[in-house]
């Protein structure tokens, strides 16, 4: 699996303090991953942050019909933040020719 988090209202980076505050707020990471019940795991081989490399990040799921919905537990994702839950919550596509 591979996940990447990019901020809505990003620019077109043109200088170091550009990368250094998109690089805040992009989550970036990929690895394998084991279901549970209503939880996923995955588990993290490359991330944007090396110190997820190695780690387990425990996710719940919800399938409602054609939704899905994805909670993480709390999170710290930059240095200095406190923890965070993130939701995400995806609709499958009604052509499924595509």
């Amino acid at each position: 699996m591979m996940a990447l988090v990019i901020p809505e209202t990003r620019e077109t980076l043109k200088n170091d303090a550009d990368r250094i505050d998109h690089h805040k707020r992009l989550v970036s990471y990929s690895g394998t991953y084991t279901v549970s019940d209503n939880t996923v795991t995955h588990h993290v081989d490359v991330a944007w942050n090396e110190a997820w490399v190695g780690t387990h990040q425990k996710r719940f799921f919800q399938i409602d019909g054609s939704r899905l919905t994805i909670t993480t537990v709390p999170t710290v994702y930059n240095i200095g933040e406190g923890e965070q839950i993130s939701t995400l919550i995806l609709d499958r596509c009604a052509d499924t020719t595509m």
